[in-house]
């Protein structure tokens, strides 16, 4: 399987390790280290790092086990040689947490490429650079309200930072002009088909809700959306959550179109009048609930919702290079 893997048929080596995987951990709990310690390898060979770094921590329970036990053992028969032993143990876990720092930085690396690229297909839409970091800062509010886990709220926040993605795809005339034609239209909700195909081939496991989330986002509730005509709960909750949200988050901040804002109030009254058609009305209401609690004023909210972008490395970065353009000028 690993040989497969380095020689280029990835997807059947990684099935016969974990095949291989599978059949030890039930069968020869001696050769379960060995392939963990393959898995490992292999998916980092394959630029899957979070995989990866998934089967060093499993390594690493699994070797701790291994090692209390054979402690325990050298304590009985000879404890003199103990503490080299520990010695050993000691030097195989710095090792192994020097894998882990070099496949969650690779990892992290890769993601923060994707949410540059996600800032630059909002501003080939038109749309405010900011709106990378205010739909997922508001859907983030609202996991946490609805008592959704750690883990899927990260994962939910980065689908939605990574949602439309797919507008790189699109020509740049299309994506400016207000009219399209029946067949502009079609080439333009292919957006969502594009950047689920990225965010798939990415390799990354955390990305597989945010590549669902890029296909979906614009399903209706009652399935008049595309780019698959979904209704209802056939679409993926998180897209419906981040539907919500991303309709929103534009409706109470000046776009790069110049047009109007509107108030909070005037806004969620907008989002509750197509609940039930456009969205889930369950996470309409989520919404103006949190609003009506949380939300403050507009200047606070839109303060709240765009503190993280000023943060951001490539957002300063595009900052400071656009004001020397301007001082060039």
């Amino acid at each position: 399987g690993l040989v497969d893997v380095y020689s280029g048929e990835v997807k059947k080596g990684l099935r016969a390790l974990d095949r291989a995987l599978s059949i030890a951990k039930r069968v020869d709990h001696t050769e379960v280290l060995g392939l963990l310690r393959m898995c490992v390898d292999a998916h980092e060979a394959a630029s899957q790092p979070d995989r990866a770094l998934e089967y060093l921590q499993e390594l690493v329970t699994w070797k701790k086990k291994t090692i209390d036990a054979e402690v325990l053992q050298l304590l009985k028969e000879s404890p003199s040689q103990s503490g080299d032993f520990r010695t050993e143990a000691s030097a195989f876990e710095r090792g192994l947490a020097a894998t882990a720092r070099s496949l969650q930085t690779d990892t992290q690396r890769r993601l923060d490429h994707l949410v540059a690229m996600a800032i630059n297909a909002e501003i080939a839409a038109g749309h405010d650079i900011h709106r990378v970091f205010r739909v997922p800062k508001i859907a983030h509010c609202l996991a946490v309200d609805l008592g959704w886990d750690e883990q899927r709220i990260t994962l939910l926040t980065l689908a939605a930072q990574l949602s439309n993605i797919g507008m790189l795809a699109m020509p740049t005339d299309l994506l400016r002009s207000r009219d399209l034609t029946a067949a502009q239209r079609r080439v333009f909700h292919d957006h969502t088909k594009y950047g689920a195909r990225l965010l798939g081939k990415s390799g990354l496991k955390c990305l597989e809700v945010a590549s669902a989330v890029a296909e979906q986002h614009h399903e209706c509730y009652d399935g008049t959306g595309y780019p698959q005509g979904l209704r209802g709960e056939s679409i993926l909750d998180e897209a419906r959550l981040i539907a919500v949200c991303d309709a929103f988050g534009p409706l109470t901040n000046r776009p790069a179109s110049g047009e109007a804002a509107l108030s909070i109030a005037d806004a969620v009254h907008q989002m509750l009048t197509a609940a039930g058609s456009q969205f889930d009305p369950f996470y309409v209401n989520v919404l103006a609930n949190w609003l009506k609690r949380e939300a403050g004023n507009d200047d606070e909210l839109n303060a709240f919702l765009a503190g993280e972008a000023d943060q951001n490395e490539y957002v300063r970065a595009r900052a400071r290079f656009e004001m020397l353009l301007t001082r060039t000028t």
